[in-house]
């Protein structure tokens, strides 16, 4: 398998040339990226991501194109408020899907079936790939998906370590598969809905407007999330991320694409990522290709830029073994083989900064608003 990477674009054309100067492109399947805001939007909000032009964007598609990287435009947000059912809604959405024609996109990845069906339905030669968002789990919704005539799937990432289901899935599918490598979401986060909704409509440009409201939003469940991981190091190692060198675990399963986002991220970074996925191997701190935040232009950007504590990826050789055989889908409270492998991988650089990070359990809440001043203006009795 020779191009086998699916990279997030930054929209900067320097990305290309290093792509092609590093010899990284010959793994480079496709590049993936969105227009900070749409009618549609995706799966990250407007305030993250570089802003880009129509016209620059389709250039770059065309560079892309010039050293075979194909180009997935993400279509993928989670909710549009219903605007896809409203005659402004479609035709704006028709406009898009025409604009993504013109550029020669070779796919765009959605989330709403409905969707789906205007693609297929309009715009045969573009191909469609079901999000991340969806949660693909099971080879039922697997199924469901290949009737309507979809041509990838990216399963839920929280199955990344279940062998089993992903044999499953391969046997009962022709469509392509694809998995994302570099998450480090809470395993079996409840908050992870609310969390793509929210990215979801602050990338819409009938919504995205008000960039103060979505970065704290966005920072309310990414201070949430980052707090549970750093609390219990444990949870880093649960979190569904594969290592470049597992990928042929992955391969042998039959497994095509391997997703590496970071389209919030700067392109320096990108290629740092993509240079140890292409090679398969990476010697130094996990969190810098897997990064414990999903942007580095939020509130909380300096806990990615220079994370509190140090995970060895070599340490972590071979710890996949044990999910190969292993029935651990359920039972975490009773196992202790993550917080085993925590404290052999894990140490901690800087203290200070942990502790400045994840004591102030308050942070959470003042980051949304200050719900202080609200209760007391309101003359609201509240128990202390």
């Amino acid at each position: 398998m020779d191009r086998f990477l699916c990279l997030a674009t930054s929209w900067d054309d320097d990305l290309i040339l290093q792509l092609e100067k590093q010899g990284i492109y010959k793994k480079v399947s496709e590049l993936f990226g969105s227009l900070n805001s749409s009618i549609v939007g995706s799966g990250r909000p407007s305030f993250a991501l570089p802003e880009v032009s129509m016209e620059d964007a389709k250039l770059h598609i065309r560079k892309a194109h010039s050293i075979g990287i194909k180009f997935n435009y993400l279509l993928n947000a989670s909710c549009m408020g219903n605007r896809e059912f409203t005659d402004d809604g479609r035709e704006k959405i028709l406009a898009l899907l025409d604009w993504l024609n013109e550029c020669e996109v070779d796919m765009v990845t959605i989330s709403l079936p409905y969707l789906g069906d205007i693609v297929k339905r309009y715009f045969p030669k573009i191909g469609v790939s079901i999000s991340v968002t969806n949660r693909i789990d099971s080879v039922a919704s697997v199924k469901i998906w290949e009737a309507m005539g979809v041509d990838r799937i990216v399963i839920d990432p929280m199955k990344n370590r279940d062998f089993e289901l992903l044999r499953a899935i391969r046997g009962a599918t022709n469509c392509q598969l694809e998995v994302l490598m570099n998450s480090i979401c809470v395993y079996g986060c409840p908050f992870l809905n609310y969390h793509y909704n929210i990215f979801a409509h602050g990338s819409q440009e009938d919504d995205c407007g008000d960039a103060t409201q979505h970065r704290l939003a966005t920072s309310y469940l990414v201070i949430k999330c980052e707090q549970i991981k750093l609390s219990d190091f444990s949870e880093i190692i649960k979190s569904p991320f594969i290592r470049p060198e597992d990928i042929k675990l992955y391969r042998d399963l039959g497994i095509q694409f391997f997703k590496v986002k970071g389209r919030a991220t700067r392109t320096s970074a990108i290629l740092e990522t993509a240079k140890a996925y292409s090679e398969e191997s990476y010697e130094g701190n996990l969190l810098d290709i897997v990064p414990l935040i999903p942007s580095s232009r939020g509130d909380v950007a300096r806990i990615i830029a220079d994370p509190p504590i140090y995970v060895d990826n070599k340490k972590l050789d071979g710890f996949l073994d044990y999910f190969q055989t292993s029935k651990c889908r359920t039972h975490c409270h009773k196992c202790s083989y993550c917080r085993g492998i925590a404290k052999k991988a894990i140490r901690i650089i800087d203290q200070k900064r942990l502790d400045e990070f994840v004591n102030p359990l308050a942070k959470e809440f003042d980051c949304a608003t200050n719900w202080d001043e609200i209760v007391a203006r309101k003359s609201l009795t509240v128990s202390s």
